[in-house]
């Protein structure tokens, strides 16, 4: 697909419609009708059309992903922003249509039912097994904590940036991504300014297929979602991305952030103010034995359960029998 434009106006919606999402929806279209299979798996719900159509073509099984509760979405000046205006009026016509959607929290099962979906199942969003780079032991030298994805408000950088001030060089921040050329220019020039330049390693962005490696690269992933936004209070997928690399992560204590990382003891939790996220990071970085069996849990939950194969597998086999 063509990189969208993330300049947050109604205009840039509407060119990302027509030059980015347009053609790979019809170059995936192509590809799923002519395709053959028992069922077809969509896993973000713009795309439901596809679904139904593959379903009304080749009688297949429809199931679809519903990783972000109907209407929550709200990132500035992104398409999927304005989809979520429409999104919630939609879910009735596509109960109708779906065999099985899927959820990742326990408290998203109810609302789909009682939206008109005859079967939800809770899987969560965990990568494949084949995404996982190799793994690799802890790196040394200094505390290297990674946030990777796309960059926008909402992810808890500014607050970051001001917890790398509160900081030592003992300890690194790396992040990786891209976002708006003025919002970057602003979270840059904002790191500029005293030690968090010492601190925080403007890393740009990586292809998909080099997320794995490069939370292997540090110590602790980041997931740092700001709370007052809607649609923040799921269970991140980059919590999912972390922990199936096998790193533990320093979280935001969110909700389901909070039963996830607390149940499965692969890291921390944090709210998002300067001062405790620079007190847990220095708490991390003092206590190699925590952080190394933190570490361990993550990399045999990863390996041995948190695989999309692993959460998928008893759906499929139903769906196929």
């Amino acid at each position: 697909m063509r990189h969208p434009d993330m300049r947050p106006s109604k205009a840039t919606i509407a060119r990302n419609i027509a030059l980015s999402y347009v053609p790979a929806l019809i170059r995936m279209a192509n590809e799923l009708v002519r395709t053959p299979a028992n069922i077809v798996h969509v896993t973000s719900t713009p795309l439901a059309a596809l679904g139904a159509a593959h379903k009304a073509i080749r009688r297949s099984n429809f199931v679809l992903d519903v990783t972000e509760r109907p209407g929550t979405v709200a990132a500035k000046g992104s398409a999927f922003s304005a989809y979520a205006k429409v999104e919630t009026s939609l879910m009735k016509a596509l109960s109708r249509v779906v065999d099985v959607a899927t959820v990742v929290v326990p408290g998203d099962v109810g609302p789909l039912h009682h939206k008109g979906f005859r079967q939800v199942a809770l899987v969560r969003n965990a990568p494949s097994s084949s995404w996982r780079s190799p793994w690799e032991p802890l790196p040394t030298g200094p505390t290297r904590f990674v946030l990777v994805g796309s960059i926008f408000e909402g992810r808890g950088i500014e607050n970051l940036i001001q917890a790398a001030h509160l900081l030592q060089d003992d300890i690194q921040i790396d992040i990786y991504g891209r976002g708006r050329p003025d919002y970057m220019q602003a979270l840059k020039e904002m790191s500029a300014t005293g030690h968090a330049e010492d601190v925080i390693n403007w890393r740009g962005e990586i292809a998909p297929d080099q997320v794995s490696a490069t939370y292997l690269s540090a110590h602790v992933g980041l997931v740092l979602y700001d709370p007052t936004i809607p649609g923040n209070d799921g269970l991140s997928n980059k919590i999912m991305e972390c922990i199936s690399t096998g790193r533990p992560v320093l979280a935001g204590d969110l909700p389901e952030n909070h039963a996830f990382v607390s149940q499965h003891g692969v890291g921390w939790l944090t709210d998002l103010s300067p001062d405790n996220m620079a007190r847990t990071m220095r708490e991390i970085h003092a206590s190699p034995d925590s952080l190394k069996a933190n570490a361990d849990r993550a990399r045999e939950f990863g390996r041995n359960e948190l695989t999309w194969e692993s959460e998928f597998d008893n759906l499929l086999r139903k769906l196929s029998n």
